[in-house]
């Protein structure tokens, strides 16, 4: 009995390793096609405008799966019924220089991954952290290296695989800083084109293209491999003026804004000059939209091929 017992268990354990494997092989086979997805109010950051509604029409389903970014495990059954994977969304790196060492700090959001993340299954790979300084990061070495030590220690102690979003477009200087951050992390450029300059470019996909190229080219030149670079867009419908999101477009206008970015980014990725794309802001509703049409306008989002 005791022999059946263990050769009953170690089939099991085969079982359960071979389950990961394969989910371990899907995962790394998503698409590389993040979209911040965040549903309730809440201190890390999340949207009141974004629902469960919203989720569905942004869990939608591609050949590979794609990534939300979440700030809870909640959902992740259902993006995994839809064949799309969870990662977690982390929203309050602000203030965490000169309170914790950069041990402490890794530390912490590592026991926010466990906390709010692992309690449908474990803990997910891919980590979005948000933002860097624009402040601090050029004017001050101590900080830039904090920002290293901490991906450095959430990759090589937790196993994460970080996208670090930067509010910068063109940076410039600090060449040896970015290389090392590049070790470590993805670094997402918070490359947004509102509605309204995209509307009046003529929803040229060259013109956006051409500035997405030169926020990637600065990057690389500051020695970032174009696979470590991402591209971020918003999708918040901003009233005009915002320069980001909608930004007052038309309902037709941020219809065409939304497919002109998608193709010239598309466009970009095949070229070879970014590893990946993420999407912010869906719950962002300055306009106050409908439901409806905040629905409507990620269904125009999932209609485009991105990375």
């Amino acid at each position: 009995m005791k022999h059946a017992l263990r050769g009953s268990g170690s089939a099991f354990v085969c079982f359960l390793v071979l389950l990961f494997v394969s989910a371990s092989v899907a995962f790394g086979l998503a698409d590389r096609r993040f979209d911040v997805a965040t549903i309730v109010n809440s201190a890390d950051g999340a949207d009141p405008h974004f629902t469960s509604n919203n989720l569905a029409h942004l869990n939608f389903t591609t050949t590979n799966g794609h990534i939300l970014c979440m700030s809870t495990d909640a959902n992740r059954a259902t993006l995994n019924a839809a064949g799309n994977f969870l990662a977690v969304y982390y929203n309050d790196f602000q203030g965490m220089y000169q309170t914790y060492t950069a041990t402490q700090a890794a530390d912490a959001i590592q026991n926010y991954c466990v906390t709010n993340d692992s309690s449908t299954g474990g803990v997910p790979q891919w980590l979005n952290i948000n933002e860097i300084s624009a402040s601090a990061w050029p004017n001050d070495p101590n900080y830039r290296a904090f920002v290293i030590a901490v991906c450095n220690r959430l990759k090589n102690t937790y196993n994460h695989a970080i996208i670090f979003w930067s509010p910068f477009k063109n940076p410039t200087g600090n060449d040896a800083d970015w290389t090392s951050l590049s070790n470590y992390a993805h670094i997402a450029i918070e490359g947004y084109l509102g509605g309204e300059a995209v509307n009046g470019s003529g929803n040229s996909v060259s013109w956006c293209q051409s500035q997405y190229q030169s926020y990637v080219d600065s990057y690389h030149a500051r020695g970032v491999p174009y696979d470590m670079i991402y591209l971020g867009e918003h999708y918040g419908n901003t009233v005009y003026g915002t320069g980001y999101g909608r930004s007052g477009a038309s309902y037709a206008g941020w219809d065409n804004a939304i497919k002109t970015r998608c193709t010239a980014i598309h466009n970009i990725f095949t070229a070879g000059h970014i590893g990946g794309y993420i999407s912010y802001g869906w719950g962002a509703n300055g306009m106050g939209v409908s439901e409806a049409d905040q629905c409507h306008f990620e269904d125009t989002y999932a209609s485009k091929t991105l990375p």
